[in-house]
């Protein structure tokens, strides 16, 4: 706890860009019931906790800051409380769907929030959209940039194609009737999968599910087309925009990222949202996309190979509707979040207009 804080509070007390008044905090999320019950926890058992939140706070004070932007629950509790104390003005960034317990809390006092999609419940909420990498942005879903993307993915051009992710990590009921799909298509020879199956999964089960037709990743000219399914597997990607320009369906849970993502590079998607995220807020997320037609939504208990043999064969059988699907979610996409957001931010930390003379 008292590392967290202190790490806190060094990102708060770096100075951002060319305005030395501007403090950009951005913490990696984390469930807010875990964080406010070791919050409690250390504080009532051991006390460390506060003294790091107290070192924070003093450290926060260092910087003169005219705004102070905080996104995601808990890590930078101590900064916003900072901002607030010292009248500061906050700038919320809530990209979920439904704000999590600290973002409700702090929302209060923030001058404003600049939330990722309509109808959010905090108050002073300007949509503003979710940044997204400027090469997510820049995918080309055209006929040429699809089958460009596949061939660098080592995959056939002019298949359907179904991009599945779960995270860094991966998602072992995603990977599990993903598998289990792929040995039911085995001796199809109009799709291909290219499965992203996270670090974890991957060295727990090296190699698990390779199906006929696996390609070589990356190669980037001509790619075998295989009698059967063309399936390639890979631990990890880090540049996404290939598999976003690629893929005519993704099949993934719905972080907020990933979502926006989504949406920006306008593609398809079958959402498998997390049980037990926070506030279920990876339901609302999806929910978002299912609304506008942009997706269909597939809750974890049900995600085996069965429904997603069903829904892929159902959306396969109707390319306008893959079609409508796409255009739905670049309509959702906001490539310009960042610059939307810095606006909201300079409004915030603008000093208050002087009264008129009378």
């Amino acid at each position: 706890g008292n590392q967290a804080a202190i790490a806190g509070a060094w990102v708060a007390a770096i100075v951002y860009g060319a305005n030395p008044n501007l403090i950009y905090m951005q913490a990696t999320a984390m469930g807010e019931s875990l964080y406010l019950a070791f919050f409690i926890w250390a504080v009532v058992y051991f006390g460390e906790f506060a003294r790091g939140e107290a070192k924070a706070l003093r450290k926060c004070g260092w910087c003169l800051a005219a705004a102070c932007l905080t996104r995601y629950d808990g890590w930078f509790l101590a900064a916003a409380m900072a901002a607030v104390v010292r009248g500061v003005p906050l700038v919320m960034v809530n990209v979920d769907a439904r704000p999590g317990a600290a973002n409700r809390l702090l929302g209060r006092f923030a001058r404003a929030s600049a939330v990722g999609w309509e109808g959010s419940l905090l108050p002073r909420a300007v949509v503003t959209g979710t940044p997204v990498r400027p090469e997510i942005a820049a995918v080309r879903r055209d006929e040429e940039g699809r089958r460009a993307a596949r061939r660098r993915l080592g995959l056939p051009a002019d298949r359907l194609t179904v991009a599945v992710f779960g995270g860094s990590l991966g998602a072992r009921r995603i990977n599990q009737a993903v598998s289990d799909l792929s040995d039911r298509w085995k001796d199809r020879h109009d799709c291909s999968i290219y499965h992203i199956v996270g670090r974890r999964e991957w060295e727990e089960r090296p190699g698990a599910g390779t199906g006929i037709g696996e390609g070589s990743v990356g190669g980037g000219g001509a790619v075998p087309d295989p009698a059967g399914l063309a399936l390639v597997r890979v631990p990890y990607r880090d540049a996404m925009a290939d598999v976003y320009a690629a893929a005519d369906v993704v099949v993934c849970r719905a972080g907020a990222m990933t979502v926006a993502e989504l949406a920006v590079a306008g593609v398809p998607s079958i959402l498998v949202p997390l049980p037990g995220a926070p506030g279920d807020h990876q339901t609302a997320n999806a929910r978002v996309l299912e609304r506008a037609g942009a997706a269909l939504l597939l809750a974890d208990g049900r995600c085996d190979a069965a429904a997603l043999d069903a829904a892929l064969d159902g959306l396969a059988s109707q390319p306008s509707l893959l079609e409508s699907m796409g255009r739905a979610a670049r309509a959702l996409g906001r490539p310009d979040a960042a610059a939307a957001g810095a606006r909201v931010v300079e409004a915030s930390a603008a000093p208050p207009a002087p009264p008129e003379a009378s």
